[in-house]
């Protein structure tokens, strides 16, 4: 074996050429992701990450798109890469929002070249439904589609100028109910230029993300830089009244046997400090823990009447109802004029149930209400 390996010295060992193939293709793999972005999402009113389920990619420069997985980098030489390069944005019909929709749409056209552009809307059927014609400047163009008492279904959007024509659909959910369907353009915006610092003859690009239980949300006339990751602010869809809060943090832990019990907050300085829940007895068979905690309250979508002027309480103690009702009393600052209450709060659904009250004061608001016997999944959250 010795004379074999003298002999053949300069071929290297096994061990070395997989040592050299790895590098190889450990370069390689660097190389490849020199020239790519990365896609995130995130509550628009919360700040917190939001996974994204897919990203749509608009190359505006060369007119082709490609939608891609939530959580893949993209390769920003690909779009332009698969043929020539096209000086300038493209004609462009831009995706619309709601998809679906109840009554009104929106959507963009972007228009390289002032032109004579059509936009329309017909049924699958090849009935049209609405249209709008005009001369227009160069430029991105904001659309409404109003459906009036259209049925429900799947339309077709078609928008067309200097011979190019550019079509997608849409679902309506439900029409208002009166009037004629119309298009009418809600407003128009320059095209932007290639960023400073950007080479000649840079790619423009928009893009779109999409999450589950969020609206897609979009980017403009991005001129992408390599190494980057884009965030969307993405508006939840589906909860009407949405409270968004801090992190929670505790405040107390009691056990409450069967005879009942006063939970107090003793924590000088804190918005809950005099807080009081008093448990009745007979209000469980058995022995409960239960945990106290608070959370900044950060922003709401409630209506504009509503002014939350306390933290976030929650209260655990392992759910099921209770035997007999239960009050609470919470320190506030009610300021001259104005009427406390509190509520309560469902997460999942943004609905708030207001507590009838017992006693009100400058101080302090107290509730007794049979909707305090059931703490529902272990949490119950309670609001002013």
């Amino acid at each position: 074996m010795s004379s074999l390996r003298g002999k053949h010295s300069h071929l290297p060992s096994a061990a070395s050429i997989a040592g050299v193939i790895l590098f190889h293709a450990v370069l390689v793999a660097a190389i490849a992701q020199t020239n790519t972005i990365g896609f995130a999402g995130r509550d628009a009113l919360s700040l917190a990450p939001v996974v994204l389920d897919s990203v749509r990619i608009f190359n505006l420069t060369a007119g082709r798109d490609t939608l891609i997985p939530g959580g893949q980098r993209f390769d920003i030489d690909w779009l332009s890469a698969l043929d020539g390069s096209v000086e300038g944005p493209a004609f462009h019909l831009g995706t619309n929002y709601p998809n679906g929709f109840s009554g009104r749409t929106l959507f963009d056209v972007v228009l390289p070249a002032a032109a004579g552009m059509q936009v329309s809307v017909h049924s699958l059927r090849g009935e049209r439904c609405a249209a709008y014609a005009a001369e227009m400047d160069a430029g991105v163009h904001r659309f409404e589609f109003n459906a009036g008492a259209l049925p429900p279904g799947v339309y077709l959007v078609t928008a067309s100028a200097s011979g190019l024509r550019r079509t997608m659909k849409i679902m309506l959910m439900n029409g208002s109910g009166e009037g004629s369907p119309a298009i009418i353009r809600t407003g128009s915006a320059a095209l932007q230029g290639t960023p400073a610092g950007a080479p000649a003859g840079a790619t423009v690009y928009n893009f779109v993300g999409y999450a589950k239980l969020y609206a897609p949300d979009t980017m403009r006339f991005i001129t992408p830089v390599a190494g980057t990751t884009y965030t969307f602010d993405l508006d939840a869809l589906g909860i009407p009244g949405r409270i968004v809060t801090g992190a929670f943090t505790p405040l107390l832990q009691q056990s409450v046997p069967p005879t009942g019990a006063t939970i107090e907050v003793n924590k000088a300085g804190d918005a809950f400090h005099g807080l009081k829940l008093i448990v009745a007895d007979s209000a469980y068979p058995d022995t409960r823990t239960f945990e106290l905690s608070s959370a900044p309250v950060l922003g709401h979508s409630l209506d504009t009447n509503f002014r939350i002027i306390s933290p976030m309480l929650r209260v655990k103690n392992g759910g099921g109802y209770s035997g007999v009702p239960m009050s609470i009393r919470i320190p506030v600052h009610v300021p001259p004029g104005d009427f406390a209450m509190a509520f309560l709060y469902n997460e999942k659904t943004g609905d708030i149930e207001g507590l009838p009250i017992l006693e009100l004061d400058a101080a302090q608001v107290t509730c007794d209400d049979p909707a305090l016997r059931h703490i529902h999944g272990d949490v119950i959250r309670k609001n002013l």
